[in-house]
């Protein structure tokens, strides 16, 4: 098995080990007040999951900040 190959699928394994363990996903609302039902992203995964809900509070709050007018929620994974 080549090197590349073997990171590969390592990381993809550890990726997916650390998505098991996030209970709590920030995403954004559309402007009727629904859940945005576009797909979520590697950086979603990253950037915006979170294990605790106070975590994901944190980032709802630090994103409203960025993005003046724009609303974003939590919700269970």
């Amino acid at each position: 098995m080549k090197t590349t190959t073997a990171f590969a699928a390592l990381q993809a394994r550890r990726q997916g080990e650390s998505n098991a363990k996030k209970n709590f996903m920030v995403r954004s609302l559309t402007k009727a007040g629904a859940v945005s039902r576009s797909p979520l992203t590697q950086t979603d995964w990253q950037f915006n999951s979170f294990v605790t809900r106070e975590e994901a509070d944190a980032r709802v709050t630090a994103l409203e900040a960025l993005n003046p007018g724009k609303k974003f929620t939590v919700t269970p994974v």
